[in-house]
């Protein structure tokens, strides 16, 4: 469950970092300081659908969740099926900020 744990913790990150580089290399500045996936496209002026953003708004909670959740949170979401699909999801995401 740890390993899970951390699985969706590092999949926000990964997304973050993402952003942020990409941030970067279109604005040639600092990114901004924030971990709201959501504010970060809206500064690269990504077209995110509703469906998007609750996919990084989950994404978000999902970190804090992983990070600081209790153990009956763990053993409902920071599963194995659970951890794979939100890679793969996580995957896609960031494939489509450098598309």
């Amino acid at each position: 469950s740890d390993l899970y744990r951390e699985v969706l913790f590092h999949c926000h990150l990964a997304v973050e970092l993402a952003l942020k580089a990409e941030f970067i290399r279109r604005k040639d500045s600092a990114a901004p300081f924030t971990h709201n996936l959501n504010e970060l496209a809206a500064s690269l002026e990504i077209a995110v659908t509703s469906l998007d953003q609750d996919t990084l708004d989950q994404l978000s909670e999902y970190a804090v969740l992983a990070r600081y959740g209790d153990r009956e949170w763990a053993e409902t979401h920071a599963t194995e099926q659970n951890a794979t699909a939100w890679f793969e999801k996580c995957d896609h995401i960031i494939s489509e900020i450098f598309a």
